[in-house]
């Protein structure tokens, strides 16, 4: 999302994602790198962009937007919610960390 001539909100959407949620079984669309600006937030940016993408997922006539957050950010929990996803389980990712899996039907 671009406002005043810089990135204020964006996020990437993927049409797969096995490394997080195994293989894809063609009913949803995934949401990576959600992010607002820090300076705006609590203004419904990240809720403006996840309702664009369930939008998007609807119109590929698939059933569910899916995406992940960190096990340790209790706030993003609390968020996604909020917002209609529901927790589908977690997952290790490689050495690195554990993410919760969420997803929304659209």
């Amino acid at each position: 999302m671009l406002r005043d001539q810089h990135v204020v909100a964006a996020l990437r959407v993927l049409w797969a994602d096995p490394e997080f949620w195994g293989p894809d079984d063609g009913t949803a669309v995934y949401v990576h790198g959600l992010m607002v600006d820090v300076t705006r937030a609590g203004e419904g940016l990240g809720a403006e962009l996840l309702d664009w993408a369930a939008r998007l997922t609807k119109q590929r006539e698939r059933a569910h937007l899916r995406l992940d957050s960190a096990l340790t950010n209790p706030g993003l929990t609390r968020y996604y919610e909020r917002l209609g996803f529901l927790r589908k389980g977690q997952r290790q990712v490689g050495d690195l960390f554990e993410v919760i899996l969420w997803e929304r039907p659209v």
